[in-house]
């Protein structure tokens, strides 16, 4: 946002160095909402990216900040690891766009999440599986996902949405995992933590190993007849090796602003949008997402 802002505003080389300083020192989003579910995770974003316009506009008005914001000695990157490698952050600059890889959600939840989502409808085609018949839910993935996504004890609508155990769970019940079945009631069903509380999360040594690309996730189910089905995800639905269609996206725009706004709003957002690198000016197009 810094530098989109930066550029936005025409500033010279030296304002940008104050600009990225400034957003530097505003940075923030600690992860300690996993631990009970606190909504303030949906500050992170939209907080990162004010500041990032902010500070764009205090270095253009003189306001200066650590030139060595990320490479010094009490920078960046000396916060995350003892010896960082300076190297990466501008190798293949200019020419390997990193916003190329981003991963879209299909599913109104941690990315993790996700995966176990589309191992599990894998699972119901092998075999349909009516929950009062299961038995058994065993996941085998990384440490990354144990560590982020193992809550079986899900106790507000964002503890759900980075549980493993409830996406899984609200497949099986209902077939979706909308926004509509992160709301509050929805992740107080009985029927939906009866069947979370079968899940069990391990870690798998082999994806391990493989981790982070793959991100895989094996989910195995079990019912009281016997019958079983396990299914592996190595891409989830979204990833750059398994893109979302942009009917496909367009539809979860849709589902997510339906209680905001009406239809039609939504699909002149959406023609907007469709026109928007060959728009002279943005402003009418921000109009548009007012609310």
């Amino acid at each position: 946002t810094t530098a989109a802002a930066a550029k936005i505003l025409g500033l010279s080389a030296e304002e940008t160095v104050n600009a990225f300083g400034l957003a530097g020192s505003l940075a923030s989003g600690i992860n300690q909402y996993e631990i009970d579910g606190a909504i303030s995770k949906h500050l992170h974003p939209g907080n990162a990216a004010r500041n990032g316009i902010l500070s764009a506009m205090f270095a253009r008005d003189g306001m200066t900040g650590p030139a060595e914001i990320l490479e010094g000695r009490l920078g960046f990157f000396h916060c995350f690891a003892e010896t960082p490698d300076l190297e990466l952050v501008t190798a293949n600059l200019g020419s390997d766009w990193h916003f190329l890889r981003i991963y879209f959600k299909p599913f109104c939840s941690c990315r993790y999440v996700h995966y176990a989502i589309e191992a599990t409808r894998k699972d119901l085609e092998q075999h349909p599986f009516p929950p009062e018949e299961i038995e058994s839910i065993v996941v085998r993935t990384h440490r990354n996902a144990k560590q982020g996504s193992d809550i079986p004890d899900y106790r507000t609508p964002l503890h759900a949405r980075l549980s493993i155990q409830y996406g899984i769970a609200s497949i099986l019940v209902r077939g979706r995992a909308g926004l509509k079945e992160y709301e509050e009631e929805a992740i107080r069903d009985p029927e939906v933590r009866r069947i979370s509380d079968r899940v069990r999360i391990e870690i798998d040594e082999e994806i391990q190993k493989l981790y982070p690309n793959p991100r895989s996730m094996i989910v195995e189910i079990r019912d009281r007849k016997g019958n079983s089905a396990s299914s592996r995800i190595d891409h989830a639905k979204g990833d750059p090796e398994n893109p979302m269609t942009e009917a496909e996206i367009l539809e979860k725009f849709r589902d997510v602003t339906a209680d905001v706004i009406q239809p039609e709003m939504a699909e002149r957002i959406i023609a907007a949008a469709k026109t928007i690198e060959s728009r002279e000016e943005i402003a009418s197009f921000a109009k548009l997402l007012q609310i």
